[in-house]
């Protein structure tokens, strides 16, 4: 079980990641800004321009509220407390395994129906489609495999 003092130092240490972090989406913004990118006329970006930099706004958005979460948990001895507690809840790590073994079924059988109906459609679409579900088939025989030989 995590304690208090254990869940402040690792804190800490994800708070001095997060806060260097903070200047990245900062340089991808001005080095895609200064540097100018020869965009194909059918990628994303031609047609939305703005979403480089929308991207990079959720990115910092992203990484100043886990900072305030951080801060929060440093300073808010309840919250942590809190947190802890929430963490160590059985019937919520039951809720997560049972969520994320139904969303990893779903997401195997509709990506095998994508691969087999773009089959039928293109294969320049098929060969991705179908890498990715190969891809997805050997992390899950991985995962499997680490946690049957852990536990």
């Amino acid at each position: 079980m995590e304690n208090l003092s254990k869940l402040r130092h690792n804190t800490k240490i994800k708070m001095i990641i997060m806060i260097l972090s903070t200047s990245l989406p900062l340089v991808i913004t001005l080095v895609m800004s200064i540097c100018n990118f020869e965009i194909s006329d059918n990628s994303l970006f031609a047609a939305l321009p703005f979403l480089p930099s929308l991207m990079c706004v959720v990115f910092e958005g992203y990484i100043i509220l886990k900072i305030i979460q951080y801060i929060r948990i440093l300073k808010n001895d309840d919250y942590a407390q809190s947190l802890i507690i929430r963490r160590n809840d059985e019937r919520i790590k039951y809720i997560t395994l049972k969520s994320n073994a139904f969303v990893d079924k779903l997401f195997a059988f509709i990506l095998g129906l994508a691969v087999l109906f773009t089959a039928f459609v293109d294969a320049s679409v098929f060969w991705p489609c179908f890498s990715i579900f190969i891809v997805f088939v050997i992390i899950h025989f991985i995962a499997y495999i680490y946690y049957s030989r852990k536990y």
